[in-house]
């Protein structure tokens, strides 16, 4: 049993000099994806981006900066983004694309829907009661359409350089932008339609 023993710790990972290197790259990695995380994020400036929910949300002039930084290419593998609807009119918007940079690529999908409560749109009454509009009554079909586009290369440039479910800390440590100073998505409740994007 002894000799089994020694025989298993002479090959293990850990007595090979593999395991030196392998934590070297790591660590270079490691190095590499701060680099990339800093350099990215300096690109950008507070119009950049919009506050949802309490978090960050990078939009498509974000995100087509920090490509051109790092020459990240995308080509869409549907002339069209799908559209599908639901059984009450619903609508999500899909596009797929293949993003590469260097050797490596990926395929991402970008999808929005009608569902979200940022689409949703109401109507009021003379004495300003609001009621929210059919879905079939809204005009913002287009609205949807170009946020999952927005979403799509949000989606495939942070995916790419490794730099997705970014924090407000990471705003102001890279790029100097506090959550005070991005426009955030308010849901109105008074006599208006749309939700806004206050700065």
């Amino acid at each position: 049993m002894s000799n089994d023993v020694e025989v298993y710790e002479n090959n293990s990972l850990l007595a090979s000099n593999d395991v030196i290197e392998i934590a070297a790259q790591a660590e270079r990695r490691l190095d590499a994806v701060a680099t990339i995380k800093r350099v990215s994020l300096k690109a950008t400036n507070s119009m950049d981006w919009v506050d949802q929910n309490g978090k960050p949300y990078l939009m498509a002039s974000g995100a087509e900066k920090i490509a051109g930084i790092f020459q990240i290419s995308w080509r869409f593998l549907n002339p069209e983004p799908l559209c599908e609807r639901d059984a009450e009119g619903h609508y999500t918007y899909t596009y797929r694309a293949e993003f590469a940079m260097g050797g490596r690529t990926i395929e991402v999908e970008g999808s929005r829907s009608s569902k979200d409560k940022f689409f949703s749109q109401n109507e009021f009454d003379a004495q300003g009661k609001k009621t929210p509009k059919a879905v079939s009554d809204r005009d913002n079909e287009r609205d949807v359409k170009m946020a999952a586009l927005t979403n799509l290369l949000g989606n495939g440039i942070t995916r790419m350089l490794g730099i997705r479910n970014l924090t407000y800390a990471d705003l102001q440590e890279f790029a100097g932008i506090t959550q005070e100073q991005i426009g955030k998505v308010i849901y109105k409740t008074a006599a208006k339609e749309k939700p806004a994007i206050t700065p």
